[in-house]
């Protein structure tokens, strides 16, 4: 219940200087135990000098007149705040003092006017979800009266019938997907998965500095980190551990195979610290430091710990331990409900995707523990809104940018311009499985459709970015610099999620997910991947798809190609090997650097080639904390490193990140072959990232074109167009820089000569070759059609996950690794230089030697016009046209920028083609010349038309709206 004291403090706060109070005397409030009159507006005016302690609570949309006492004069000056102070969102992640600025922050009491709006008359309109508000008179003479509000969505009429029993059906489930239940614990891996249960719960309880009496301070003496008492209770990093800890506690003792199932004395000290930490820490305050901490992560704790203990404590002390959350987090459709008391740079804005999700799973914990379907129906609506389409770009401006969330070629987007398929996308897909089967059967089920949405995302978004059971580091952001999160841990959480959707989905996707997780855990070891499962159905799932010899597993990592034109993604995969490629254009980042996360990733969007093969460790074993960051595969960069500008006030850089002028970034595919392409502008492009406050400045001169043409056993990789000016540094091209063996004793081999960790040295090669790390499908050779200069070089590079990730707040162990480098160097100042070299992945020596001798690839032209290969084993020809006026080669012309690709096959020509731009909003024409073909047109996509004249063919593709997608048509 709102107390007078609460009034009292808030009216004291706003007599005093701002400066001086944080408005912490909420902490001593409970929440109120019902809003059932959620019409009531205040009839009757409280007793002289006192102000309303209930709150008024409306229904968004409803307004109602706050009365005023009668010896109020003259013009009356309203407010609608939630009394917390101001945080500074960029720099100053922390409360502001007076006369303190940071952006277009100013210190002062943040406003509600996104939740509440009211008028000079003291009318008052519910705006938007929201709780802890007020509305605040003041009249001429200084007099106040203060009116605690609530906002709520819905009225009593507008929810689902619900009785207890659903509820406690729920919260049931809710723990008993967490705890297992009553498991049958005869299976080692589930005695295990207790004893790892009981483990946490030892550690964490009998390091607890007050076991068996009241907690009277900071629980855990490791969680200071250094920092004293009153760092700790400002710093939810800090304090989150020591819920993370009260968690485990609470998990024990909910887990009835737990040897401290239902404990008393266990419960005795997870309730008192539960206390301590609502009272002192993670209740309604301003923020400071990371949003993300408040608003998304503490939920994550605090509600599992006080629903493992729900049925064993009083109600009301279940609402005090999730008032933190209510304040932080009331509407999941919403971050920053505080506005400008929380650290999100933009303030109250829409959540969405992954944070849609994660807020929508915090929606269902309140709704449990609060016992209120307002919560339940919201996380259902949520969840809905993500599982009901595709997102949309939005042309603003001349380009187009991206809404959150998955897209329909299968893309997943981030914070705006990042692909987060395998980071971001995971917790989105965590929360999209976990609502889906936790609401089943209830009042606030999702629907059916929302499930086939689902099997879209899985199909379409995970599967092809797994390989050999790792998540591909070109989805994965700026989660590369994690030490504790490598692409096989990722790997194995989209594997146990996408295990959860086999009931979901449809049958024939279900036998597609069966043949895929049977392969990955196969190729991951499979003792070693289930003892890495916390989650006892999703163990016994695994068991029994591992046993099943009834599966086929022909389609796991069969062929394919899959351009994905939304987030500058290529994935080319063969029976032997993946081949990814990650780019950046006018709509994506080159990375993101974050936090200080990801702090040397500025290249990684330069057309950074990936090559997965039975290597299983060349990226998983410590790649990106040792690597050369200025040589990373496929790249084309002016070889200086990019400024990540000054920390923050939390000491974090956020800068580094941008994106290009250049629009022209995609490509084409038929089948299993594609071709993609990106002009490279060294022009730095603000991201919009409202946290980083400098402006990134790159090479403003640099310019490129590059192309990648992937056939069946090979890929062309060609350059033109290079020029840079205004720089010491030298523009570099690199051909590989693959991760070597323990020893570095891999073998080197070229018609130039044979080395092992060669000293640096130019030569002039026809064919080189790598030998692989293991004994079979890991070699590795290339072709030079041209013979030019080349350096190599083999180094042992050491390294820290500290230096790409600066908030680690334990030293890491300094890594040490060898390496084999292969690069052009186009000299600091090139003008119009080229590059060229195939890849030919899984070749030995000896066949790298006969391929050089006679290629299946011939090249066409490489120019900054257009660049084009034909390949000759699988009859394609494939052109990128750079010039806004296309261009001619080889029997084909286009009257426009594209990639197109022409394929025969038994006297059937397939052509394809797209609008990389995705900005030509009419048609490109390609006419095909001297090729044995009719005309005739067998099958075509929407939008395509065909006419013959002179003995040629034409072709016009309507790419208006088609966003990058391949156009494809078959003629005879």
């Amino acid at each position: 219940m709102y107390k007078k004291a609460l009034i009292a403090a808030l009216i004291s706060c706003m007599t005093v200087s701002a400066a001086g109070c944080q408005m912490n005397s909420t902490k001593a409030d409970t929440i109120p135990d019902s809003t059932a009159d959620i019409n009531a507006a205040p009839t009757a005016e409280p007793a002289e000098g006192e102000s309303w302690t209930e709150p008024v609570v409306l229904v968004k949309g409803e307004s109602t007149r706050l009365p005023l006492p009668a010896n109020f004069k003259g013009e009356i000056r309203w407010t609608v705040t939630n009394g917390m102070k101001t945080v500074g969102g960029s720099q100053k992640k922390y409360p502001l003092s007076d006369g303190e600025t940071d952006g277009e922050r100013t210190a002062g009491y943040a406003s509600a006017e996104h939740l509440l709006k009211i008028e000079p008359d003291g009318t008052i309109t519910a705006l938007e979800k929201g709780n802890h508000l007020f509305a605040v008179a003041e009249d001429k003479n200084g007099n106040r009266r203060i009116f605690p509000m609530e906002v709520r969505i819905f009225s009593k009429d507008q929810l689902p019938e619900t009785s207890k029993e659903d509820f406690q059906t729920l919260r049931t489930r809710y723990v008993e997907r967490l705890t297992g239940g009553n498991i049958d614990i005869s299976s080692p891996a589930a005695a295990a998965m207790i004893q790892a249960t009981d483990q946490a719960c030892d550690n964490a309880w009998n390091s607890y500095l007050y076991k068996g009496s009241g907690c009277a301070g900071v629980p855990w003496a490791e969680d200071l980190a250094g920092g004293d008492e009153e760092n700790y209770k400002n710093d939810a990093a800090k304090f989150r551990k020591s819920y993370q800890k009260a968690e485990a506690m609470a998990k024990a003792y909910a887990s009835p195979s737990s040897s401290y199932y239902k404990n008393e004395a266990l419960l005795t000290d997870i309730v008192n610290i539960l206390d301590w930490l609502t009272d002192n820490c993670y209740y309604p305050r301003s923020e400071t430091d990371n949003w993300w901490n408040w608003e998304i992560g503490m939920p994550k704790n605090v509600l599992p710990a006080v629903l493992y203990i729900y049925d064993d404590i009083p109600k009301e002390q279940s609402r005090k331990f999730v008032k933190g959350v209510e304040f932080f987090m009331p509407d999941p459709f919403h971050l920053a409900v505080l506005g400008t008391a929380s650290t999100l740079p933009s303030g109250y804005a829409p959540a969405a995707s992954a944070n849609l999700m994660d807020c929508a799973y915090t929606s269902v914990g309140l709704g449990l523990v609060c016992e209120d379907s307002e919560y339940l129906v919201l996380a259902k609506q949520a969840a809905a809104t993500t599982l009901e389409r595709f997102q949309k770009p939005e042309l603003k401006d001349g380009n187009y940018v991206y809404a959150n969330g998955f897209y329909e070629d299968g893309s997943y987007i981030d914070h705006g311009t990042v692909p987060y398929t395998a980071s971001y996308g995971i917790d989105f897909l965590k929360g999209s499985v976990r609502l889906s089967s936790l609401l089943a059967d209830s009042p606030w089920a999702l629907s059916p459709e929302n499930a086939k949405m689902l099997e879209s995302y899985v199909v379409k978004g995970y599967l092809p970015s797994i390989y050999q059971g790792a998540a591909l580091d070109m989805l994965r952001g700026r989660a590369i610099s994690r030490p504790d999160l490598t692409d096989r841990a990722a790997g194995q959480q989209i594997i146990e999620m996408i295990v959860q959707t086999i009931d979901i989905v449809s049958p024939e996707t279900a036998a597609q997910i069966r043949g895929a997780v049977k392969t990955w855990v196969s190729q991951s070891g499979e003792e070693q991947f289930l003892a890495g499962v916390k989650d006892i159905s999703v163990f016994s799932s695994l068991k029994e798809i591992m046993a099943d010899d009834t599966i086929d597993t022909s389609s796991a990592e069969a062929a394919m190609h899959q351009v994905y034109p939304y987030m500058d993604r290529t994935i080319h995969r063969t029976t032997d090997y993946l081949f990814g490629i990650s780019m950046y254009s006018s709509r994506i980042s080159n990375c993101e650097i974050m936090n200080d996360e990801n702090l040397k990733g500025w290249f990684t969007g330069f057309g950074m080639t990936y090559l997965y093969n039975d290597d299983k460790q060349q990226y998983t074993d410590h790649f990106w904390d040792t690597v050369n960051p200025l040589r990373l595969p496929g790249t084309t960069i002016v070889a200086e490193e990019v400024d990540n500008g000054e920390p923050d006030s939390s000491g974090f850089h956020q800068g580094g990140d941008f994106l290009s002028p250049e629009n022209w970034v995609g490509g084409t595919s038929i089948g299993t072959t594609g071709v993609s392409g990106m002009k490279v502008n060294g022009t730095a492009v603000s991201n919009g990232d409202q946290s980083n406050a400098s402006s990134t400045v790159y090479a403003d001169s640099f310019r490129a074109e590059k192309s990648y043409f992937m056939f069946d056993d090979e890929i062309v990789c060609l350059g033109a167009g290079i020029q840079n000016s205004g720089s010491d540094a030298p523009v570099i091209t690199t051909v590989e820089n693959r991760k070597l063996n323990s020893g570095g004793s891999n073998q080197i081999s070229s018609d130039a000569g044979e080395w092992i960790m060669p000293e640096e040295q130019i030569i002039s090669p026809q064919w080189l070759h790598l030998k692989g790390n293991t004994e079979t499908g890991s070699d590795i050779g290339y072709y030079f059609p041209e013979k030019q200069d080349v350096h190599i070089m083999g180094s042992t590079r050491t390294g820290s996950y500290h230096q790409i990730k600066g908030d680690l707040k334990t030293e890491e162990e300094t890594a040490e690794r060898s390496y084999f480098t292969c690069w052009f160097d186009h000299g600091a100042a090139p003008e119009n230089d080229t590059y060229s070299y195939v890849l030919l992945p899984d070749m030995t020596s000896e066949e790298t030697k006969a391929y050089s001798q006679s290629p299946d690839v011939e090249i066409l032209e490489n120019s900054e016009k257009l660049q084009a290969v034909n390949d000759h084993s699988t009859n394609t020809l494939a052109v990128n046209f750079w010039d806004e006026a296309g261009g001619q080669t080889d029997r084909i012309s286009c009257d426009s920028q594209a990639s197109v690709m022409v394929q025969e096959n038994n006297g059937a020509f397939t052509i394809a083609l797209s609008d990389p731009t995705m900005l030509n909003t009419g048609t490109i024409c390609l006419k095909l010349q001297e090729l044995p073909i009719s005309g005739k047109l067998i099958e075509a996509d929407d939008g395509i038309t065909i006419r013959t004249e002179n003995g040629s063919v034409y072709l016009e593709f309507n790419v208006n709206g088609m966003c990058g997608k391949t156009m494809r048509a078959v003629i005879q």
